[in-house]
């Protein structure tokens, strides 16, 4: 390879932390934390709900409205979290 470039997770990652602030890397964070964590509130409670449990269940296949808002509602979060933290980088 020209220049020997790896694409070592672990090197990459180091760049990443070098190259932001501190504010911004939170709120980087803060967006994967709203919306991973939030997603899986969203998934257990249309679970209880449904009562389906598959391991390769689609939840938004029986989302209800309440369900849909929630969704939207975590992707704007996380969304305008990330986008503050890159901002903020």
């Amino acid at each position: 390879m020209p220049g020997d470039v790896r694409m070592d997770p672990i090197v990459i990652l180091t760049k990443i932390v070098e190259n932001n602030s501190l504010i911004g890397l939170f709120f980087i964070g803060l967006a994967a934390v709203v919306w991973l964590g939030g997603g899986n509130l969203l998934d257990k409670t249309n679970e209880r709900r449904t009562g389906k449990s598959p391991p390769w269940y689609l939840p938004w296949k029986n989302f209800n409205a309440k369900e849909f808002m929630l969704l939207l509602f975590l992707f704007i979060t996380a969304i305008t979290l990330g986008i503050t933290g890159i901002a903020l980088a």
